[in-house]
This record gives C-alpha cells, sequence and structure tokens, in this order.
C-alpha cells in the first residue's frame, strides 16, 4: 500500500468553486488502494464519534489508509457558519487530523440546515465546507460534486441534498466516457442512500435517486453506491449494484426499521465501510467500533 494521498490541484480550490470539478488521478492505476467512508458523524457531546475514529486508527495501524471518504452530515445540528468555525477543530481535527489521511467529503441535510427545525434561526454555509480545504491537510472538499481516481478505482461525489437536473447530467455524462487506462471499478458515494431499510425509506429523496440515479448506476456498472443518512450499517445489492450505507459515524443509531427486499445485511450500530482495491478484486467490509464484521465472509468482487 502506498503514502497517504495529499496532493489538491489549486486549481480546484478557487474561492466559489461549487460543483463539476475532476482531481484527475490522484494516486497511479497501478497500485492497490485502502480506503474508509462514514457518515453522520459531527455531533457534539457524545462519544460516538471518538469511538469510530479510534476504530479507524486501529484498523490504519494493521493496514494502512491511503483516504477516506465522509458521507454527509458533517456537523449536527446545523453546518457551519464559515471557514472558521469552531466545528472543524472540535469535531473534525481532534478526531481525524491526528489519522493525517486525506478524507474527501460530500455533503448532508444538516449541512444545509436551510433554517428548519433546531436550525430556524440559522442555516449552515456548504461553501464553507468546500473553502475549508484551504486550511486543512485532511479534509478535502474541492467542490459541492466532483470526481477524481485513486490506483485502480474511479470515484465520483455527489451532493444528493441540492440534487438536480444539472447534477444528474453531469454524473450521466460522466459515466457514459470511458474510464481512465487501468481504471477497472467505479464508486459513486453520497448522503442519501437509493434503498435503505432504516426509517428514511418513504423520505422523497430516496425514492427521486431510485428513480433518476440508480438507473444510471445499473446503465453504467457502477459497482459501489455508499451513503450515509439512516443512522446503522446495512449492505443492499439492486441489478447488480452493491449500495452500502455507513451512517453510523459519530451520531446516535437507530433501529432497522424493516427489512428491504434487497437488505443483504443490516445492524444498528457504530461503524464505517472498509474498502480494499486492486485491479482485480474489490473487498468491502462493514466493520463496528470493535472491528467485527457485519458480514462473513465480506462483501468481494472480481474482475
Amino acid at each position: 500500500m502506498t503514502t497517504a494521498v495529499w496532493a489538491v490541484a489549486a486549481w480546484a480550490l478557487a474561492p466559489g468553486a461549487l460543483a463539476q470539478q475532476n482531481l484527475g488521478a490522484l494516486l497511479p492505476a497501478a497500485v492497490s488502494i485502502h480506503f474508509v467512508a462514514f457518515g453522520d458523524f459531527g455531533r457534539r457531546g457524545k462519544p460516538w464519534e471518538a469511538q469510530v475514529a479510534e476504530a479507524i486508527a486501529r484498523r490504519n495501524a494493521s493496514d494502512p489508509v491511503q483516504l477516506g471518504l465522509t458521507l454527509g452530515d458533517n456537523f449536527y445540528e446545523c453546518g457551519v457558519k464559515s471557514v472558521h468555525d469552531a466545528a472543524f477543530h472540535d469535531l473534525w481535527e481532534v478526531f481525524y487530523g491526528p489519522l493525517k489521511i486525506p478524507f474527501y467529503a460530500t455533503l448532508g441535510n444538516h449541512d444545509y440546515a436551510r433554517g428548519e427545525g433546531a436550525c430556524a434561526f440559522g442555516s449552515g454555509d456548504p461553501q464553507a465546507e468546500v473553502e475549508y480545504t484551504r486550511l486543512s491537510r485532511t479534509w478535502r472538499m474541492p467542490a459541492r460534486y466532483y470526481m477524481f481516481t485513486a490506483g485502480p478505482v474511479q470515484f465520483f461525489a455527489l451532493d444528493t441534498v441540492a440534487w438536480d437536473r444539472r447534477e444528474r447530467a453531469w454524473i450521466e455524462r460522466q459515466l457514459s466516457e470511458p474510464p481512465p487506462a487501468g481504471v477497472v471499478w467505479r464508486v459513486v458515494y453520497g448522503h442519501h442512500p437509493v434503498y435503505t431499510s432504516g426509517r428514511h425509506h418513504i423520505d422523497p429523496r430516496v425514492k427521486q435517486l431510485q428513480r433518476e440515479l440508480l438507473p444510471l448506476l445499473v446503465a453504467h456498472h457502477v459497482d459501489l453506491y455508499a451513503a450515509g443518512h439512516d443512522h446503522d450499517l446495512e449492505h443492499l445489492r439492486v441489478e447488480g449494484v452493491d449500495l452500502f450505507i455507513a451512517g453510523g459515524g459519530g451520531d446516535e443509531v437507530r433501529g432497522v426499521e424493516r427489512r428491504e427486499r434487497h437488505s443483504l445485511a443490516a445492524a444498528s450500530a457504530h461503524g464505517f465501510l472498509d474498502v480494499e482495491a486492486d485491479r482485480l478484486r474489490l473487498r468491502g467490509t462493514l466493520f463496528d467500533t470493535d472491528l467485527h464484521s457485519l458480514e462473513n465472509p465480506p462483501w468481494e468482487k472480481t474482475r
């Protein structure tokens, strides 16, 4: 395994960057990679984010991780106000700065907040999460949706909160292009799941993604879609696409309300998705904070 990836093109961090950025290759296609993913984590006053971070640190010590993905709801309850918001230090750098691993983040509904509910008197500033990339060695959000490659994997980070026709056209266009030479796996990730056994199975946005995103994942042979939003761990498979929910990153977990017919395994637990990839194998494991796997054997796909 190679060392962590730090390079991010300077043009991708320009003020006001919103979307449609291609970071290019962060690691050569010939190398194998190990990455982790989790969402729904930045909650003050609870012990669970520290437990997940400690579990990732133990995994990294035994098998070095090159990069991570966040699956949105990075900062509860109401996102951040600016790049100087204390939440960046208290809820990100304290836990993940010491790992010295770059995490490529996406936005969740709590990162927008939009002046509703507990956030009635103020909304989060999603653009601050983009611009904080300039100030951190581990936080990477070059745009609200973007793409990159690392090793044999092509990654597409979505903003499912602000999902619209432009973003759908962008991801369709990118998936229609042949992957770069040496890239054999495709991973798409965002906050909202496509299917879930959790409480959000009836959410309008989840239903919309079933209609508008899932057909693209199927048609273009995407190997893995990772999401959060429901605070649990789950593996589903729909029309040949493997769907992982890793929303147990640090907020309170919720019960799995009903088992979706596409579900292969589910648990109300804190934890994260751990993925290893080389040119012949893609292996995904949902770990809890004791590093117990949700599935035995873990999911694996081969070429």
